[in-house]
């Protein structure tokens, strides 16, 4: 969801917290899904359509609780160069 902060900078580094996490969740759970895909299948067992949606669905949630805990440091680095664009915007502003 997209947001319209104004000129708060504070406002804006928290939303771009959130969403650098949220991007390193769904990067988590494409390496999961794509990791998933690499086990051979077994004839031996039936993969039913239940399965496939427990499945994704727990890749889901597995991805989330992985970035809100200190994740692999994707988001932390993402923010830190994505914060400089707010601080040089908000310096910008001051000059103006």
């Amino acid at each position: 969801m997209i947001e319209k902060v104004g000129n708060r900078p504070d406002a804006e580094k928290s939303k771009l917290k959130e969403a650098c996490r949220q991007f390193e969740a769904i990067f988590i759970e494409y390496m999961l899904k794509t990791m998933r895909k690499s086990i051979p299948k077994s004839s031996l067992f039936k993969r039913e359509h239940a399965e496939q949606i427990y499945t994704s669905l727990f890749d889901e949630k597995v991805a989330e609780k992985v970035a809100e805990a200190k994740g692999l440091g994707l988001a932390d680095m993402l923010y830190k160069e994505l914060s400089k664009f707010i601080a040089d915007r908000t310096e910008a502003k001051k000059r103006r």
